[in-house]
């Protein structure tokens, strides 16, 4: 997860390539004015980073994503769990794995494929901001009028972009090779389930850079981090 462009752009490559654009997980640091209800129509529900502290909103909102997936729908979310700066994979967190999984334990009556995909790009909109953060600033909060100042970069090159998809792994078939007695969660320990979602965020992760495309600015900037001086 590179860019706040990563989920408009797939929704943008599904919807024409006929499919219909997925729901997606985002952080509600999103829902701002005027900008939130526009994301919320595009399919975006907004979550909180963590859930400790609050067993309610954990509750309600695995509620809400089982519903989502025994309707049938599909659902984006970023396994690293927010923005890679350095344009490296992040080590990928387990939250909205395990309740997936935890859904499907429920009620495996659809199946759930993970599809892996990867963003490769030459160039992201957020990149001056990303080395103001690694220089040492602080995190800048988004705001409404971050989005408006965006189409002043239109001007500027920013290479190609590239979608690719993985291949897909079979929650079902995953869980038969790595957890025993799945489809009965009162057998399952919690230090196995989290366990085998850290598996499975591993091979998805791997699945991800798999499907990379090698561009001639990822090259020059292997060399570059590779060169002692």
């Amino acid at each position: 997860h590179r860019s706040h462009i990563d989920y408009l752009l797939l929704s943008y490559v599904l919807y024409h390539n006929g499919l219909t654009p997925p729901h997606i997980a985002a952080g509600r640091n999103l829902n701002l004015p005027v900008i939130g209800p526009i994301l919320r129509r595009a399919g975006a529900f907004f979550m909180r980073r963590s859930f400790q502290g609050d067993q309610l909103y954990k509750e309600v909102f695995d509620e809400y994503l089982h519903q989502m997936f025994v309707r049938g729908f599909s659902v984006e979310y970023f396994i690293e769990g927010g923005r890679s700066r350095t344009g490296r994979t992040l080590r990928p967190k387990t939250g909205m794995l395990s309740m997936t999984v935890k859904s499907f334990q429920k009620d495996a009556t659809k199946p759930i494929a993970f599809l892996p995909v990867y963003f490769g790009y030459e160039r992201v909109l957020e990149g001056a901001t990303y080395m103001a953060e690694l220089s040492g600033k602080d995190k800048k909060t988004e705001s409404a009028f971050d989005v408006l100042g965006v189409f002043s970069l239109f001007k500027h090159a920013f290479g190609a972009v590239t979608v690719n998809f993985g291949e897909p792994v079979l929650l079902k078939e995953f869980l038969d090779e790595n957890l025993n007695h799945w489809a009965s969660p009162e057998k399952v320990t919690s230090a196995a389930l989290a366990k085998t979602c850290g598996i499975l965020a591993l091979r998805l992760a791997t699945s991800i850079n798999t499907a990379v495309a090698i561009k001639s600015t990822n090259l020059v900037a292997l060399a570059l981090l590779s060169t002692t001086r």
